[in-house]
């Protein structure tokens, strides 16, 4: 990915974990976790150690979406990576460009040395659990909330 890229992907993937967060929080409190996460997964933006962000392109060169891979965060010793954020540019989705780019990002990992890839999902994308499975990943945890309205002060 070039730097370009990278800062239109960035702000493209704050306000879509805005807009995920925002579900089960204020909007306000939605960004600012946004806004840490990436601080914490990505301070040196393209050159953080370890995190390799790719633009997929078509057969004929053209960008399709994006890849970014890192170390597990929940086992960052381990050989295990991390698929933090795969997407599909909205106007190509339903063309068999999600499945590719899982595969070629399987394919790198497993060149890097990789033994595992783990990757987390939001409950409602039912599209990305549904690629997902049929790519043989199978479910390892479940987080689940509920909102409690109104707020009782304590």
């Amino acid at each position: 990915m070039t730097p370009a890229e990278y800062a239109n992907y960035a702000a493209i993937l704050h306000e879509d974990e805005v807009q995920a967060l925002s579900a089960s929080m204020p909007e306000s409190e939605a960004r600012h976790r946004a806004a840490e996460g990436v601080k914490r997964n990505l301070p040196d933006g393209l050159g953080t150690p370890r995190h390799h962000i790719f633009t997929a392109e078509s057969t004929a060169g053209e960008p399709v979406g994006a890849a970014w891979i890192g170390p597990d965060p929940y086992r960052p010793e381990s050989d295990a990576l991390w698929l933090y954020d795969i997407r599909v540019l909205d106007d190509l989705r339903g063309q068999g460009y999600g499945a590719a780019i899982l595969r070629a990002t399987e394919e790198w990992c497993r060149a890097a040395g990789a033994d595992q890839i783990g990757l987390n999902v939001f409950g409602d994308n039912s599209r990305a659990i549904t690629l997902y499975a049929t790519s043989g990943y199978t479910v390892v945890a479940q987080t689940m909330r509920k909102s409690l309205t109104p707020r009782l002060p304590l």
